[in-house]
């Protein structure tokens, strides 16, 4: 399949999802919890995807009962695809959500050197809780 950047675009903004990862992580005999930025493209068709793969450079490709996911995650790959995407996307929907999601993630666009994986929970849980604040509706979905 011949794919170009707007074709790209136009899928995620149809099949894409902007989210984080939240985990526990254990040294020694020191606990904390990092945050990661996420983006995922779920599809039926793996081909699709490898070609997304294949077109963007980056990425990682699962399966999981007959569905499969692009997604990068950390902050270089995500800064890399926000890059793609910022000022081409065609949807309010979706531009409202990036918006949402980078407010999370203030310093993803500033890490030019393309370093750091996740971030440290005390830096990002008061984002998170601001923005749930702002944005979460009545039925307590979020909307990213």
């Amino acid at each position: 399949m011949l794919l170009n950047d707007e074709w790209i675009i136009g899928f995620f903004e149809g099949e894409g999802s902007l989210t984080w990862g939240k985990w526990n992580c254990e040294r020694e005999k020191n606990s904390y919890v990092r945050y990661q930025p996420v983006v995922n493209i779920a599809q039926k068709e793996r081909r699709i995807l490898e070609d997304i793969q294949r077109h963007l450079g980056f990425g990682h490709i699962s399966s999981y009962k007959g569905y499969h996911r692009w997604n990068c995650g950390g902050f270089k790959e995500c800064r890399k695809f926000v890059l793609f995407i910022q000022n081409r996307l065609k949807s309010e929907t979706k531009q409202s959500q990036l918006e949402r999601w980078l407010f999370v993630f203030p310093t993803l666009m500033n890490n030019t050197e393309g370093y750091g994986h996740s971030c440290k929970a005390e830096e990002i849980e008061p984002r998170i809780k601001e923005w749930k604040e702002k944005y979460v509706n009545g039925n307590e979905t979020i909307p990213v």
